[in-house]
């Protein structure tokens, strides 16, 4: 039976996933410029992570998908209006613009070898599933970590509890609104 050490430490931490909505699409109609898009999209997203306290553990999960960790819930959010408002403002060569989900869970993760794993970075996964491209969704563990304080201009929108593909429990979920974002009554992925 391996002991703690080797198994890593656990801590509570505020995982932000993204991914690109329709991605495959436009790989699929101009390869050439998706790369250098999604490229852009690397540089922003690592950007408005760092800015913010975070550190991108996978730029690159499944597909086009970014892992970004952070000590501080509202940390978090403050990254993710930055860099949803920073692809908004983007001109895209692609065929159409590109649209981000992003998922935010806190919770206990395991930290091994530079990654992090279990319970936590599934639900974070399942919630990013739940938005729609442009978005934000968060879990009510995100906002109670947050002490639901949001970054200025934004506004906390209660979306209730969904049930999350392939986990035990519906979970409670909520949208950053922002003048600049897609309207919350929108966010949910059907």
């Amino acid at each position: 039976m391996a002991d703690a050490a080797s198994r890593g430490r656990r801590q509570s931490k505020t995982l932000l996933l993204t991914d690109i909505q329709g991605s495959t699409r436009i790989w699929e109609h101009d390869p050439e410029v998706m790369g250098v898009a999604v490229a852009r999209h690397d540089e922003i997203v690592r950007a408005a992570t760092e800015v913010a306290g975070g550190r991108l553990v996978k730029s690159k999960g499944e597909g086009d998908s970014t892992f970004s960790v952070f000590d501080d819930a509202g940390a978090a959010l403050h990254a993710a209006v930055s860099l949803q408002r920073a692809l908004a403002a983007e001109a895209w060569l692609t065929s159409e613009p590109l649209r981000v989900r992003v998922g935010i869970h806190t919770g206990e993760v395991e930290l091994r070898d530079g990654d992090f794993y279990g319970r936590a970075v599934n639900r974070a996964a399942r919630i990013r599933e739940l938005a729609t491209g442009a978005s934000i969704v968060l879990s009510a563990a995100t906002v109670a970590a947050s002490d639901a304080h949001v970054p200025n201009g934004t506004d906390l929108v209660d979306l209730g509890a969904h049930q999350l593909r392939g986990l035990v429990g519906a979970e409670h979920v909520y949208a950053l609104a922002h003048p600049d974002l897609p309207d919350p009554d929108l966010l949910l992925a059907n």
